[in-house]
């Protein structure tokens, strides 16, 4: 479970204060599938980076699994963040010069997973996101698409609890958005919890579960994911 409550974070700018988010109070419940929606500057990256265990200099109490994040050692974030989340993002964040084998393999160092278990856990993960030949070839090499599914891989090789899914297709076409899209809805139907940031919401499964509509930092809609995507935009407009 995760649990945000009166969450607030602000962030210093040469114009003066900046409120990323302003009284956010949510409750996400284990394996949900949850949109989370917004215009550029809503807030969206941020809440995301505050339930990964990223950012700590937040107001208010948010909570995985009954812990207070904020409150704990930067060594027991990590180990929770290591052991529990996988991150997805835009633009990758792969080692280029490294190996998608090496890439993928990073997580499994950080969770302290035996070694001798790599090789197995590498290779069921890139056979299911169709990667399984590419395990020897650098990521410098790959093309956008291909760069997102190892970073998928790599989010989900450890079998982490809930993904955080920043704009993962921003710079995807239809096609390839979709994919990966699938890719990531199929593990949520596991069991697992999704947080999906992302402005594609027509390639989106139908079966999403839940919309949260961020506008200036604010929770302005919370419901049930709509098949009529389509007019989610000029609702938030309205609000």
């Amino acid at each position: 479970m995760i649990i945000l409550e009166k969450i607030g974070l602000q962030y210093k700018t040469p114009n003066g204060l900046f409120t990323a988010l302003n009284d956010i109070t949510l409750n996400i419940a284990p394996g949900e599938k949850v949109v989370v929606f917004g215009e550029s500057g809503s807030g969206k990256s941020s809440l995301l980076n505050i339930i990964g265990l990223i950012e700590t200099s937040y107001s208010g109490s948010c909570r995985l699994n009954n812990e207070e994040s904020k409150k704990s050692a930067s060594s027991r974030r990590a180990r929770l963040r290591n052991q529990n989340i996988g991150f997805v993002f835009q633009d990758y964040h792969l080692l280029e010069q490294e190996t998608v084998f090496e890439n993928i393999r990073i997580p499994l160092y950080y969770a302290g997973i035996p070694h001798h278990r790599h090789r197995r856990l590498i290779e069921e993960m890139a056979e299911r996101v169709e990667i399984k030949n590419w395990l020897s070839q650098k990521v410098i090499f790959l093309s956008g698409g291909e760069r997102q599914r190892v970073a998928i891989a790599r989010a989900l090789v450890n079998q982490p609890k809930v993904i955080l899914a920043d704009e993962p297709t921003g710079a995807l076409n239809r096609e390839l958005g979709k994919k990966i899209l699938k890719l990531l809805t199929d593990y949520a139907d596991e069991g697992h919890t999704l947080i999906l940031s992302t402005h594609q919401l027509e390639w989106l499964p139908e079966d999403m579960g839940r919309f949260i509509g961020l506008k200036a930092g604010r929770v302005i809609l919370d419901q049930p994911f709509l098949e009529n995507t389509s007019a989610y935009p000029n609702l938030l407009k309205s609000l």
